[in-house]
């Protein structure tokens, strides 16, 4: 059994079920980067999550900033995460299996999200 996770309210979450998301109006919500970037995928799930993820996070950053999903200026840092351009907010994207979940903060923050799959005893 997992413990009680504690989040500080500084910390803003936000989840989306992938099927939840790729029904919505998605190309409405992506950039167009996004959407260019999500065509290049051959992999459907791969296409899938992504697209979870970047829902999930305009929905939330979209709630925090008062703008569209749309309007979120979301930008690629050099580390290579997720930035918020014009926010002092510190943001953290992870999906797995049928799961993406969003998290902004004024602090740095970081999370991963796994699903947890049963292993064969043979690997004991």
């Amino acid at each position: 059994m997992l413990p009680k996770l504690h989040i500080p309210d500084d910390v803003h979450l936000r989840s989306v079920p992938v099927a939840e998301a790729i029904r919505t109006d998605w190309e409405s919500i992506l950039s167009e980067e996004e959407r260019r970037r999500r065509a290049e995928m051959k992999n459907e799930a791969r296409r899938n999550s992504f697209t979870a993820g970047r829902v999930v996070l305009r929905r939330l950053l979209s709630q925090e900033l008062g703008v569209s999903p749309v309007e979120v200026p979301l930008t690629v840092l050099e580390s290579g995460r997720l930035g918020c351009e014009g926010s002092h907010l510190h943001l953290s994207l992870a999906h797995s299996g049928q799961l993406a979940v969003a998290a902004a903060s004024q602090r740095n923050i970081g999370f991963d999200l796994e699903v947890i799959r049963p292993k064969p005893s043979s690997l004991l």
